[in-house]
Parts: C-alpha cells; sequence; structure tokens
C-alpha cells in the first residue's frame, strides 16, 4: 500500500469519526428525559457532560483537521477545530430549543466552551512535548515556518 493511499484512508476515517460523533451528539440532544435522568443518575452534571463531549469533539476535529491539511501550522489547526466544534455546539443549543423535552441552557454552551478551550491546550501542550523530544530541544523547520 502507498503513502498516498494510506494518508487518504486515514484523512477518511478521522472525517468518519468526527461524523459518527457529531451524529451522536445531535442523537443525544434529540432525546428527551430519559437521557437527562441517566446522566444525573450516573452523578455527572450537566455542565461536566457538555464539556466532556465537546472537548471530544475538539480533539477529533484537531485530528480530522492535522489529516487534512498535515503542512497547516498548528496553530491555524486549533483554532480551527475549536471555531468548528463551538460552532457546532451553538447548532445543536438551538437544535435543542425545537425540543419540547428539552431546552436552551446557557450554562451548556459554557460547558461546550470550556470543553472545547480545555481539549484544545491539552492538545498544544500534547504539540509543544511532541516537537520537543522529535527535535532534540532544537526549533525545527517546521516550528520555524510558523
Amino acid at each position: 500500500m502507498t503513502v498516498e493511499r494510506r494518508t487518504l484512508i486515514l484523512r477518511g476515517a478521522a472525517w468518519v469519526l468526527v461524523a459518527c460523533y457529531m451524529g451522536g451528539i445531535w442523537y443525544l440532544s434529540s432525546q428527551g428525559e430519559e437521557v437527562t435522568s441517566r446522566v444525573d443518575a450516573a452523578g455527572v452534571s450537566d455542565f461536566w457532560a457538555h464539556l466532556v463531549l465537546y472537548g471530544g469533539l475538539s480533539g477529533l476535529l484537531f485530528v480530522a483537521f492535522w489529516t487534512t491539511w498535515p503542512q497547516q501550522a498548528w496553530g491555524w489547526l486549533i483554532v480551527g477545530a475549536a471555531a468548528w466544534a463551538f460552532g457546532y455546539g451553538l447548532i445543536d443549543e438551538l437544535h435543542q430549543s425545537f425540543n419540547p423535552a428539552r431546552g436552551t441552557d446557557p450554562q451548556d454552551l459554557q460547558g461546550n466552551l470550556m470543553g472545547v478551550v480545555s481539549a484544545q491546550v491539552l492538545g498544544g501542550f500534547v504539540v509543544a512535548v511532541w516537537r520537543l523530544l522529535h527535535t532534540g530541544g532544537r526549533p525545527s523547520e517546521a516550528a520555524e515556518d510558523e
């Protein structure tokens, strides 16, 4: 298998994961009290559920962006993934406003934003450590291009 073919497969798999994850969020937000009561029964607050869900989406989007645009500066990938994930959170909250069993809550948006930012800060830290380990502490050519 050629490198180009493997790259295309990886890129496609990353975007399929993103689409499935977004579909899962959409499905959960379409549900009524049964989902929120299960989250409450598990002892997880709605804020933390949003934080984890949208942090995960933000991380998956970063990987999909990275596999699609590997030559792009890391900072732009991080910002793009964060913006896309939070934008989807806004759309999903709007979607929930049409569900009589749910509703739009500003605290949900806050959880979405905190999850997106937390995932990207953690991702930025991982990228920085990875670069440090792979360049022997010297600035790499890729870092100089940014």
